[in-house]
């Protein structure tokens, strides 16, 4: 009986982690929202060929790609058009990690957290991070 118990209580704890970090990745519902506005969306890392699209746009050179390398992107068009570029980071805190300066637990910079947050450009773990026209901005923040 306690073994039963004790299996049980495991597979309920295993249930509630895998169903809390599922709902934090916000990534799925973001891209719903982009196809339902009849944008076209692929998803890939930094070395995808897609980068080649927007990385000029969005002004990042070697090693701000090098910086991303560990995250997915969320690659937008409109009309074969780039239109938006979103960082998904593997979890808010990783998020806060590249966005949010630290020297000695102190935090040094967070001004592009803060702007971008008062901007509603972060959504979770996912951050937008270029878009072509404010049109573009409306799946983002309606995205559940």
């Amino acid at each position: 009986m306690k073994k039963t118990v004790k299996l049980l209580s495991l597979a309920l704890v295993a249930v509630l982690l895998f169903a809390f970090l599922a709902s934090c990745d916000k990534s799925e519902s973001i891209i719903e929202a982009y196809k339902a506005a009849g944008y076209d969306v692929y998803t890939g890392g930094v070395m995808n060929s897609r980068m080649d699209d927007f990385k000029d746009l969005v002004g990042w050179d070697r090693d701000d790609l090098e910086d991303l390398d560990d995250y997915q992107m969320i690659f937008c068009y409109k009309d074969g058009a780039p239109a938006a570029l979103i960082v998904n980071y593997m979890s808010k805190s990783e998020m806060k990690d590249h966005l949010i300066h630290e020297e000695d637990g102190r935090i040094i910079d967070d001004e592009a957290y803060r702007l971008a947050e008062e901007a509603g450009l972060l959504k979770n773990n996912c951050q937008l991070v270029w878009l072509a026209s404010t049109d573009a901005l409306a799946p983002f923040k309606s995205a559940k």
